[in-house]
């Protein structure tokens, strides 16, 4: 599910909703497999990012306003993440920020920011740790998923400032 944000500055942003069924759950298991057989480096197939990228290009020329940010959140991250890696120039080119929380195996660009709670292991079980801002949250769980919610990276993101994460 994309949701399409317009703000009080006329700036468009998009957001990429994270696996929320059944068979998005499905989905993120066929995800390792995918990305190690496919021969261009990405988890999400070309023509679903094709697909994804014509959305939010059409939502663009539609509304005539900059694209400002597309943000995602694990699954969500991911497509955000890999939609706009393969679409680099479009996306570079409107000085779009892409923002992701736990998101799996997201892309290295300039342009792009993906936050990690700091013990969360699911999301990052198959990406480059390198790739990631850790957000530190209180308490804490050792474990595959019990830190991979929103609700724990909002409770951590509570420390953190913007210049800080730059």
């Amino acid at each position: 599910n994309f949701l399409l944000v317009k703000d009080s500055k006329n700036c468009m942003h998009v957001a990429i909703e994270g696996s929320s069924e059944k068979r998005n759950w499905i989905a993120n298991g066929y995800m390792p497999l995918r990305g190690a057989i496919s021969k261009t480096g990405y988890d999400v197939p070309g023509d679903v990012r094709r697909a994804m990228h014509n959305i939010i290009k059409n939502w663009e020329q539609t509304n005539r306003m900059p694209l400002s940010s597309i943000v995602g959140h694990s699954q969500g991250g991911m497509y955000a993440s890999q939609v706009t890696h393969s679409h680099d120039s479009h996306y570079k080119r409107a000085g779009t920020q892409i923002i992701t929380f736990n998101a799996y195996k997201p892309k290295k660009k300039s342009n792009q920011m993906h936050f990690k709670v700091k013990n969360e292991h699911f999301a990052s079980l198959c990406s480059p740790s390198g790739r990631y801002i850790p957000i530190k949250k209180t308490g804490g769980h050792l474990s595959l998923a019990s830190n991979h919610g929103m609700k724990y990276f909002l409770q951590g993101l509570k420390d953190k400032s913007w210049p800080e994460v730059r």
